[in-house]
């Protein structure tokens, strides 16, 4: 018998551009439809509109944050798949009520996802403030931090713009605007009319494919950047962002342990 051995293991090396910021998925949540089997914005087809439907405008906002959106929705005719009715279950006696949903989705998805650019845009004040607080102290070491190059400049606006996306899409959204499609009022959004499932499924279209993937890479990419520059003047702008992201990634992992136990789902300690 041979002596004892020392076993290696073997090493790790990932570099920062290598790191997942969002929950990657392949494509939209398939309960709520199946129409999409990508994350690529397109349309619904034309012969799939009701007959004599006209484009009508609703708006939209956060269930915790006040930030109304407007944008084009039309009647549709579903097809297999489409979830056309939700199922709420009571708390205490376990009764489930089956509520219609109605039945419109977004008309114009690319031009939506135009538009939600300069929302994103207008409303980082409103999703830091309602998500993380106004602490002067936190404020204070951002308008420090805008200070910088422009370079570090550049990526922090980024990082921000990321950051709001990553709450859109683990925040429920519901309709505030005065066209309410005929929806009905759900317990789960505070008594209010959520956003028909099949939207849901085409703004996840719509955030990954236009926001989160191509935002996410430009963000790890200056990060690293600014890292291999091995300048002590970077430091503060680092720790910033990096700070940002992983906050952004603890609350997406709050969120979704959430969301799972609000559909029953196993959930880890």
């Amino acid at each position: 018998m041979t002596g004892p051995t020392l076993s290696k293991m073997p090493c790790y090396r990932y570099i920062i551009t290598d790191a997942s910021l969002y929950r990657e998925q392949k494509a939209p949540y398939q309960l709520f439809s199946r129409r999409w089997q990508s994350m690529d914005i397109v349309d619904i087809p034309s012969s799939d509109w009701a007959p004599s439907s006209r484009t009508r405008t609703i708006v939209v906002t956060h269930l915790n944050v006040s930030t109304p959106f407007a944008f084009q929705v039309r009647e549709f005719m579903p097809a297999e798949g489409d979830k056309m009715e939700d199922e709420v279950i009571d708390p205490v006696d376990g009764t489930v009520t089956k509520m219609p949903i109605p039945r419109f989705a977004v008309a114009e998805m690319k031009n939506t996802a135009e538009r939600m650019r300069a929302f994103v845009d207008g409303n980082i004040y409103n999703f830091i403030t309602a998500t993380v607080g106004s602490d002067e102290l936190l404020w204070e070491t951002y308008l420090m931090a805008f200070r910088q190059t422009r370079q570090e400049q550049t990526l922090l606006s980024n990082t921000f713009r990321l950051w709001v996306v990553c709450r859109m899409t683990s925040s429920p959204v519901y309709i505030c605007g005065d066209d309410t499609l005929g929806g009905t009022p759900h317990p789960l959004y505070n008594n209010k009319i959520p956003m028909p499932l099949i939207m849901t499924a085409q703004f996840e279209c719509i955030n990954y494919t236009t926001f989160l993937r191509p935002w996410s890479k430009a963000v790890l990419k200056q990060l690293n950047d600014l890292v291999l520059a091995k300048k002590r003047e970077y430091w503060f702008t680092i720790y910033l962002v990096m700070f940002v992201l992983l906050h952004s990634c603890a609350m997406i992992t709050r969120r979704d342990a959430e969301t799972a136990r609000q559909y029953k789902m196993p959930v880890s300690a």
